[in-house]
């Protein structure tokens, strides 16, 4: 019996010039049973919604940062590893003036923000206080920093002042950049054996159509907001898609690559 030979093509991603392809991971139930209703919930510094009073999610396998926030309220602040098992998580959240009844506020201390994107925003319990480095007297107690930055993601933090206090925020970049690199061999060059190798990403656009969620992209390197992307490439009677989960801040190298499989 002859053996077909078929052709598949992938396509590979690559991260800091290693093999880096996306998994389909399945996703666990979270749920958060609060004891005040419409508290904001942020799963790695991003608003995720808020409790009603209990909150909800679907979310890939990894770690995130919890926290649950509520003017008036301490907020509350914690890790969790998600696996692909459901995971509730009890929050319950004390007045402000329970710290208040159980210990007087004695003196003003400096809180101070850093940051290391220039000109971020610095809010503390919501309130603006200006672009970092930023700085303010509060009294002793809990508050909430979070630093803002166009094409960043928010840094949110819940601090607890009981002397001179210093937060470095660390954003990271909301976008990551993505270059799609064609191999020669999956080009024809009849028609272009005598130009310069300069013109070869013309000569990529020329042959191959580039869509990104359904949009065309008339150029093959671009920046795209962090999370899960479909690119799909066509050339003639060929089309092929994938879907790719981009982390924020990354650069990202696809290629496709072209197999043959006998059966």
């Amino acid at each position: 019996m002859k053996k077909r030979m078929v052709p598949y093509l992938l396509l590979v991603a690559f991260l800091a010039a290693s093999v880096a392809p996306a998994f389909a991971q399945a996703r666990g139930a979270f749920s958060i049973l609060c004891n005040v209703t419409g508290a904001s919930v942020y799963l790695n510094g991003k608003l995720a919604g808020y409790t009603k009073p209990a909150f909800s999610a679907l979310l890939r396998p990894g770690d995130y940062r919890v926290q649950v926030v509520m003017e008036n309220f301490q907020p509350f602040e914690t890790v969790i590893n998600m696996t692909s098992n459901p995971q509730n998580l009890r929050v319950n959240l004390d007045p402000e003036n329970v710290i208040s009844q159980q210990r007087p506020l004695r003196g003003r201390y400096n809180l101070r923000v850093n940051a290391n994107v220039v000109g971020a925003q610095v809010f503390v319990n919501n309130t603006p206080i200006g672009s970092a480095p930023a700085s303010m007297k509060v009294d002793r107690g809990n508050y909430l920093v979070r630093v803002s930055a166009p094409g960043y993601l928010d840094y949110l933090t819940a601090v607890r002042v009981a002397g001179i206090t210093t937060v470095n925020a660390r954003l990271q970049a909301s976008s990551v950049s993505v270059r799609v690199v064609i191999p020669a061999t999956f080009l024809d060059d009849r028609d272009n054996r005598e130009r310069d190798h300069r013109d070869r990403d013309k000569r990529d656009r020329d042959q191959i159509r580039l869509f990104v969620d359904g949009q065309s992209y008339d150029t093959l390197s671009f920046s795209l907001p962090a999370g899960r992307h479909n690119l799909r490439i066509t050339s003639d009677g060929f089309s092929f898609s994938a879907d790719f989960e981009f982390d924020p801040g990354k650069s990202y190298v696809l290629e496709p690559e072209f197999i043959w499989k006998a059966r």
